[in-house]
């Protein structure tokens, strides 16, 4: 069976978290992928997340870490 690579995992982790809301976890997994891959592989792995987001999984991801200054919460589709 294949294995899947840990920048996978962590990706795949990652869009777990932000469609269940679990914001302990997402805070991880964004911890994980600073401490753990190079600029260049953390910010893959964020583009790879985001084109799999709605406008508003986005939001929340980007306001984890406070209210985002001049921004309005994105309509409900």
């Amino acid at each position: 069976m294949p294995t899947r690579s840990p920048t996978l995992r962590l990706l795949q982790a990652l869009a777990v978290c932000v469609l269940l809301r679990d914001s302990v976890g997402a805070c991880q997994g964004l911890r994980m992928i600073s401490q753990e891959c190079d600029d260049r592989e953390g910010e893959f792995i964020l583009r790879q997340l985001c084109r799999n987001l709605t406008p508003q999984e986005r939001f929340w991801l980007g306001s984890l870490h406070g209210d985002r200054v001049g921004l309005q919460q994105p309509e409900a589709a």
